[in-house]
């Protein structure tokens, strides 16, 4: 059978748009998987007014299930001589089963009982109708609201409409006020009328007509040959942001207007950001230099009128830009920064006039850890200590997304050194998954300096992630920190990391100890993202030391050795060191120094002196986080640990010759622990 859900809705926020897919198709099967639903495929598509879900190959009903109920103990269920106890058989009247329903389990020397709960599958049909209005309800969406009565459940926008169909039969649901009808509402420009649908074949049959165009990467290829079309010679576009546009509209149309950007006193990204706020595309030259031609993209039809509206609001935003930017520049920068001493970053932790000292002593502590020279260190800081002070002026309070952009302009009127206003201008990057990094290493660390002072300021305020409601953007800001830390190789212990920055703020290095669980999380995530197998992942994590580089090298590493052809014998190898050393202290049993006079096999002395050779080499790999040259050099030892293996008892009855053979196990495992928790690999 064939499933189809529409939702309709006012105007959806352009941000969340490209994102919805993937949550409608994640939580949509795990609805079915809990349901027992098998399907053979899922699409799902999200526009501006609307949500759709498709699935095929439904079964008309849920299969049987059966499952096990423990009961209680045999020796309580039953009587000495074998009847049931009285227990027993209430036991089995609150069950609603028969006596010769009730079976026993040996376990050894534990005998429990259980019985098999028959359920039969439900139709298909009814499992929907009563989990769909739960499943719209419990979706995600940064900011909710509510309308009308304020009685239907929050949602991100006030629902227009349902169409709920299995194969030719509509499935009765309601949700936020509204029943589902087997109709769905055309484009509002180009087709605003409502049409019958009977199938889900025919909702998708008949899409041109209505035109909608409902995959987003669809809109995104239309999109790019409209402007294909019109943009000028030597023209270029950021891809990002034209899928950004596509997203907002069901039909993509697209036409080019222009405006005069010679002689503009501010920064030509105020421009490009009022040009983006109009829904428009802006272009760039080769140099990646704002041009005066941009890309008006509209949905469904595009009108002189349109093209007229467009020119007028821009000039009237350019217009306000200017003003804003004359305001701005009258205010000295030193008179500026005190104006922050009256912004509150969290009421508990200080105000930003507070961020912009911590952010400088964090900047400067982390480039003197790195090895930058001290000037350097010295400039790191000084841009730390100005990165804020744009923050009162008109133009960012009026257009954010210039934040930086403009400190670093301000700067350069002052005649503040190039170096400082380049840092100052990096520093917010990447605002978002996928963004750029800032241009050079420097740039990079005060970047990641402010990501994370921002981060625990936040943790310090009480603010945390819950659930899927994440609305200050802790996840973002410590997926920025791994970012900047993993491209520049900035080998810091993230413990240390964090305990820097909650000192920045003059609170005790101790609270920071609320953050680790939050960030290792996030580094667990961010392997996940790489596409680490989970158990490689979890290996990685669990190794001795916590640099934050340290953990993607290790996984890499790990995942290119068992890709080898004797890469998975050696790691099980690796591994049966690390359990017989983990047994051996769960044991109690000690591990002694190694003495070379105490070996009785030439197996041992042949692996020790082995171990011996390479070991220096491994450990300076390891310091160095070279994770493939230190397996590289590990695998010297192949032939001496099989060796040792097959012909030593390591838990000899000899407790002077064991504790000897623990000990140079511990030497290794030592070493091995470094490049992982191998116990946590799955061979």
């Amino acid at each position: 059978m064939e499933f189809l859900l529409e939702i309709g809705v006012e105007d959806l926020p352009a941000d969340i748009i490209a994102g919805l897919p993937e949550q409608l198709s994640v939580r949509f099967k795990t609805r079915l998987d809990s349901h027992r639903i098998a399907f053979s495929a899922l699409e799902t598509y999200a526009t501006i007014r609307r949500m759709v879900i498709r699935a095929s190959g439904l079964p008309e009903k849920q299969p049987d299930l059966e499952k096990e109920v423990a009961g209680p103990p045999a020796a309580v269920a039953f009587l000495p001589e074998g009847g049931l106890s009285p227990a027993g058989a209430g036991y089995c009247r609150a069950q609603g089963i028969t006596a010769d329903r009730l079976l026993v389990r040996e376990a050894g020397k534990k005998r429990t009982t259980y019985y098999i709960k028959q359920t039969e599958g439900r139709p298909v049909r009814e499992v929907l109708s009563e989990f769909l209005p739960e499943f719209l309800a419990a979706l995600s969406f940064p900011l909710t609201m509510r309308w009308g009565t304020g009685e239907a459940p929050a949602f991100i926008r006030p629902v227009t409409s349902l169409l709920c169909l299995l194969n030719d039969q509509p499935i009765p649901i309601a949700f936020a006020g509204i029943k589902s009808a087997p109709f769905t509402t055309g484009h509002p420009i180009l087709k605003p009328t409502r049409r019958r649908i009977a199938t889900p074949a025919e909702y998708f049959e008949g899409l041109e007509e209505t035109g909608i165009t409902l995959d987003l990467e669809e809109r995104c290829r239309v999109l790019a040959d409209r402007v294909k079309k019109i943009l000028p010679d030597d023209a270029v576009y950021q891809p990002d942001q034209l899928r950004q546009l596509a997203a907002t509209v069901e039909y993509p149309e697209a036409g080019l207007g222009g405006t005069k950007i010679a002689g503009i006193p501010y920064p030509l990204e105020i421009v490009s950001q009022v040009i983006q706020n109009l829904k428009c595309l802006p272009l760039y030259n080769g140099r990646g230099e704002l041009r005066p031609e941009f890309v008006i993209v509209v949905d469904g039809r595009i009108t002189r009128e349109i093209r007229d509206g467009f020119h007028w609001v821009l000039e009237s935003r350019m217009e306000d830009a200017g003003f804003f930017w004359k305001e701005d520049t009258l205010l000295p920068v030193e008179a500026r920064l005190k104006t922050l001493e009256k912004v509150v970053f969290q009421e508990s932790v200080g105000t930003m006039s507070d961020y912009g000292r911590a952010l400088a002593e964090l900047t400067g502590k982390l480039a003197g850890r790195l090895g930058f020279d001290p000037a350097a260190a010295e400039t790191l800081a000084e841009a730390g200590r100005l990165a804020k002070l744009d923050l009162t002026t008109s133009s960012v309070r009026e257009f954010p997304a210039v934040a930086g952009i403009m400190a670093g302009r301000l700067l350069e009127l002052e005649s503040v050194p190039a170096e400082v206003c380049g840092l100052v201008r990096e520093h917010l990057y990447p605002k978002f998954p996928g963004d750029r990094l800032p241009k050079d290493r420097p740039a990079c660390l005060l970047a990641c300096a402010d990501k994370t002072l921002h981060l625990c300021g936040l943790f310090l305020a009480g603010i945390e992630a819950s659930g899927s409601a994440d609305p200050y953007g802790l996840r973002r800001l410590a997926q920025g920190i791994l970012e900047l830390a993993w491209q520049s190789d900035f080998r810091l212990e993230w413990p240390e990391l964090l305990a820097a920055a909650v000192r920045a703020w003059g609170r005790p290095e101790g609270e920071a100890a609320r953050i680790h669980a939050f960030f290792e999380g996030r580094l667990a995530n961010g392997l996940e993202n790489q596409g680490f197998r989970p158990d490689v992942a979890a290996a990685a994590l669990g190794g001795e030391g916590r640099s934050v580089t340290s953990a993607p090298k290790r996984a890499a590493a790990l995942t290119a050795l068992l890709a080898e052809t004797a890469g998975t014998a050696r790691l099980t190898t690796f591994s049966r060191i690390t359990n017989i050393i983990g047994q051996a202290r769960e044991k109690e049993l000690e591990a002694g120094q190694v003495r070379e006079a105490d070996f009785t096999e030439a197996a041992e002395r042949s692996l020790f002196e082995a171990w011996r050779k390479v070991r220096p080499e491994v450990e300076a790999r390891l310091d160095s986080e070279d994770y493939p040259a230190a397996l590289a050099q590990l695998a010297r030892l192949d032939a001496e640990i099989n060796l040792f293996f097959d012909q030593v008892l390591v838990m000899c009855p000899d407790p002077e010759v064991r504790r000897n053979r623990l000990g140079l196990l511990a030497e290794l495992d030592a070493t091995l622990r470094r490049l992982g928790n191998l116990r946590r690999l799955q061979f």
